[in-house]
Formats: C-alpha cells, sequence, structure tokens
C-alpha cells in the first residue's frame, strides 16, 4: 500500500487535497496522512517515511524554514 502525507497548515488546502486525492482511490489503493505542522512531519518522518509527501511551499517546519527548504532536509536526510 502506498502512503501519502499531505502537509499544510491551511486546513482548507489539505481537505480540498485530500478530496481529490479520494477520487482515485479506486485506480490504486493508499492511505493518506494530514500533517499541519512542521513538527508533526518530523514526528512522522521519525517513525516511517511516507512513499509520497505533498509539502505546500510555504509549509514550515520551524521559523525559518520553508517547505523547500523543509523538502530539501527531508531529501538529505531520507534513505533516498
Amino acid at each position: 500500500m502506498i502512503e501519502i502525507a499531505l502537509c499544510d497548515s491551511n486546513s482548507i488546502s489539505l481537505r480540498l487535497i485530500s478530496c481529490m486525492l479520494e477520487k482515485m482511490r479506486m485506480i490504486r489503493n493508499f492511505t493518506i496522512t494530514l500533517i499541519k505542522t512542521g513538527s508533526d512531519l518530523l514526528d512522522k518522518l521519525k517513525k516511517s517515511e511516507p512513499d509520497i509527501i505533498l509539502i505546500n511551499e510555504n509549509f514550515c517546519i520551524s521559523d525559518k524554514t520553508s517547505g523547500t527548504e523543509a523538502a530539501r532536509y527531508i531529501r538529505k536526510n531520507s534513505g533516498i
């Protein structure tokens, strides 16, 4: 099963994207994890790495880390 992590501090965006992905469920079996904060994302990554991470450019892991920098951090520290 494929795991998808949606990372966005905006609840409306999370719901919209989640709904769009739910429509694709008939094509492929997957789970969706909704992540609203950077600390939640880091906690998730410590437990297991999702197969796909969709991250908003403005999503911040900390006060000074943008979504782009967060993606670089994930790539650098993952098994990829």
